[in-house]
Order: structure tokens, then sequence, then C-alpha cells
């Protein structure tokens, strides 16, 4: 059985990714991969005989139980995700129209059925594409849809922007709650908090917050299953921080390492242009604002009431 896809999340016993193939997340045990070769956001493949089952914890859809002889993890840092054969005719089953009525990159007077503007839409296995402007949809709508690949393998050098479209839409029920605000689509998530997702163990130790948000990642970030890598910078970082250690300040020491849970309002970046966007090594959503931070007993500890 081969299973590959972009990885999401690792630790010391697990890796997680997104497999297209099957639209679904995998969680499968590994304790013999070099962690320090591995990047999220970058496409591997993982060459395993192994058996699944319906993941039990409501996390994953499915999760890895037995391995059947030798496996192997060959590492590819190159993403060739134009060039993947299996983007066309793909079925996406959850696309959200981040923006619309745009010009159209790829317009060309002289191909039949090409328009002058189009629509934007992005998933998590085709990052933000195209489809025509008079397509029927709606701003903030999410859609299941085809995708349609027209690069050529290993031969086309063109951004995946210009290359895959989307066609064939169908309404789908809003997987994470979805909004449009003034215009702009408004997305909430949440996410486990790590600490080196935002800045050194050295960097954590000065008395000074000015000093530490100088040393702090310039970007931080993590990954969701169905807006792909969400960026975080330094204001909501630093923000996000803060209300960490205020809260792990009156806790025991056998406690401070709970996990915490931070939900956010996340939206489609306006500091990038999509034509030379890459996916997913750059991620199509940035934090807009930190909403709530819930502790391992899922309760609520911190929460901003001014949302959106």
């Amino acid at each position: 059985m081969i299973l590959d896809g972009f990885l999401l999340s690792f630790n010391e016993k697990y890796v997680e990714f997104f497999n297209v193939r099957a639209q679904r997340v995998v969680k499968m045990a590994d304790t013999a991969t070099d962690r320090s070769v591995l990047q999220r956001g970058y496409w591997y493949r993982f060459l395993h005989n192994i058996r699944v089952k319906y993941s039990p914890d409501g996390n994953t859809n499915f999760e890895v139980v037995k391995f059947y002889g030798k496996g192997s993890v060959p590492i590819n840092n190159e993403v060739q995700r134009n060039r993947n054969p299996h983007l066309y005719g793909v079925i996406c089953f959850h696309g959200l129209c981040i923006e619309m009525d745009k010009r159209n990159p790829a317009y060309n007077r002289n191909s039949r059925g090409s328009e002058e503007r189009c629509n934007n839409l992005f998933s998590l296995n085709g990052g933000v594409y195209r489809s025509a402007g008079s397509a029927r949809v709606q701003l903030g709508q999410w859609y299941q849809h085809m995708l349609y690949d027209s690069a050529k393998k290993n031969k086309d050098m063109k951004s995946s922007y210009h290359t895959i479209t989307a066609t064939n839409f169908i309404k789908v029920r809003p997987p994470v709650p979805t909004q449009v605000i003034d215009g702009r689509v408004t997305v909430r998530v949440q996410f486990k908090y790590d600490e080196v997702n935002f800045e050194s163990e050295e960097n954590s130790k000065l008395s000074h917050w000015s000093d530490r948000y100088q040393g702090m990642n310039e970007i931080s970030e993590f990954w969701n299953e169905f807006v792909g890598k969400v960026e975080i910078y330094g204001k909501e970082a630093l923000e996000i921080v803060q209300r960490v250690e205020r809260y792990r300040a009156g806790l025991s020491a056998e406690n401070l390492l709970d996990h915490i849970t931070i939900a956010v309002t996340v939206v489609p970046r306006t500091d990038v242009s999509w034509q030379h966007h890459k996916y997913p090594m750059d991620g199509a959503f940035r934090v807009k604002s930190v909403d709530k931070l819930k502790n391992a007993k899922g309760e609520l500890i911190a929460e901003n009431r001014k949302r959106y």
C-alpha cells in the first residue's frame, strides 16, 4: 500500500498527513524516520504494506494499526504538486471561494471559452486556484467540485494558479465556521499550542517582553486540515505566547505541560500574489485575531469577546 500527501504534523511516535487520493487525514505510527529532515507542508511518500482502521479518537479519519514487513520513507522535499497526474479530474470535497471577480492572468483572447475575469478558491490539496468568472459560486461558500490541471507532467513550469481550474460546483456544509465580514472571508479554526513554533528555548528565557519579541520567529505557523498552513505574524504571535504564560504562571509543575488549544480567526492573505504563491510551503491564510484559549480539560481560560 502506498500512502503519500502533505505532512501536517509529527512527533517522536507518529506522522500525520493529508492524503489527496483518499481526501483523508492519515495518522501513521513511525519511529524510524529521522525527524530532522521532516518539514510540515512538504509532500512525502510513505511506502508501507499496512492495514488501517477507522480512527477511534475522531481526530483523524484513519489510523495505521499494523505493518507487514519493512517500511521505508523516501524523502522528497521538492513539491511538484502541479505535475501530479492524480490532480486531473480529482474530486475536491472542501473548496472555499475566497475571492470573486478578479482579473484572470491566464486569459487568452484567442482561446475559446477563456474569460477575462475569474474567481479564486482554496482547498488543501489544490492550494489557491481559479474558476471561470461566470461560474455560479458565492464568496465564503464551501463547495465540492472537480479539479483539472492542465500542466504537462515534468515539463510545465507554470504555477498551479495558472494551471489548476475548478468546475462542477455543489454547495456543502462548512466544515469549519465561516463568514463574510465587510466583503472578506473569515474562518474560525483551532490548534494545539507548541512553544517551538513561536520561539527558541533560549529566547523564552529573556526577562523583558520587548527583547523576547525581537527574538521570536519572524513567522509562526500551524496546519489545519481544511485551510492548510496558517501563518501567524508578530503581534498575534506575541499575544498568544503572553496569554499562555499568564495562564501557566498559576499552574503546578506537573500541569505545566498540559495541552492548550488556541482558537483563532483566520483570513486569506492579501500580501501575496497568488500567481507567485508557493503552496504548501507558503500559507494561504493568516491569523487575524486570537479568540479563545482552552486547557487540556476543554475549559475556557481566556477569551477575546471582540471577534471577527
